[in-house]
């Protein structure tokens, strides 16, 4: 949505210099409220009774400020109050764009350079520049797991839980499985298996993942994913199973435990819009 420059101007004369944490405003006078209230008019006249919180703060050290805004309200916040929709705007050719959309608690930033936006922190979770927007980073969310060859004993067994993709190794086509049990599940039940080879690996989804719960005497498969990259544990558990972090080309999946499968919980992700 174009917004008059003249928002950006105002903004560019009043900001100061980068704050940690940031200090959000609930002021309907507050400096970056007409931003706020053009670029998500819509958004908030369907969340009656929201509280907006906005601050301003040169992340780039330009000396023109970006925007934070929080929307408090049932609908836009996660555990209470606790952790609300918040996001960055950035003023960017011609227009206000949103480099960075999470639920969150606080931000905190460092300082910005050469018109590079500063790395900011999330809560606990650390976020970098790529060039457009804001992506998490990775190692920054959990426990990296380690993976082990797969037996040639065990290989068969372990292919079925691919499908049909399972038939290229007797085709002769290059495929490895690797596999990891560390800190998964207290009953150590689960068993997560990675195949790799250059027919199905793809540039957008990654690897092939498949987690596996061990009934008796056979394991079935409670998650069907992809990585781009890497996967890690969280520290949140759900009865007994930990969550699931697969890296993506935005970001990560944190995948969580229902009772009886995997699916996914949060997508901890760079905008796309």
């Amino acid at each position: 949505m174009k917004i008059a420059l003249a928002f950006a101007a105002l903004l560019a004369t009043t900001v100061s210099a980068s704050a940690v944490p940031v200090e959000l405003s609930d002021s309907p006078y507050a400096q970056a409220r007409s931003v706020i209230n053009v670029v998500f008019g819509n958004y908030v006249r369907n969340l009656t009774g929201v509280q907006v919180q906005s601050g301003v703060v040169d992340l780039d050290g330009d000396g023109k400020g970006e925007i934070v805004a929080r929307f408090v309200h049932s609908s836009s916040c996660r555990d209470g109050t606790k952790a609300c929709r918040t996001v960055v705007l950035r003023h960017m050719g011609g227009d206000w764009k949103i480099i960075l959309d999470r639920f969150a608690d606080k931000i905190d930033v460092g300082s910005g350079y050469r018109d590079v936006p500063a790395p900011i922190k999330v809560d606990a979770t650390a976020w970098k520049w790529d060039g457009s927007r804001y992506r998490p980073e990775v190692a920054t969310l959990g426990n990296p797991l380690t993976f082990k060859p797969v037996t040639e004993k065990a290989r068969d067994s372990v292919a079925k839980a691919f499908g049909q993709a399972s038939k290229l190794s007797a085709a002769g086509i290059p495929v490895t499985y690797s596999y990891t049990q560390e800190g998964l599940s207290k009953g150590n039940d689960l068993m997560l298996v990675k195949m790799e080879g250059s027919v199905v690996c793809g540039k957008l989804n990654g690897c092939p993942v498949r987690i596996l719960k061990k009934e008796g005497e056979t394991w079935r498969p409670v998650l069907s994913s992809a990585t781009t990259g890497s996967v890690l544990t969280s520290k949140m558990s759900r009865q007994g199973y930990h969550d699931i972090l697969l890296e993506t080309k935005d970001g990560a999946l944190q995948m969580g435990w229902t009772g009886s499968a995997y699916a996914v919980a949060d997508r901890i992700e760079g905008t796309t819009k």
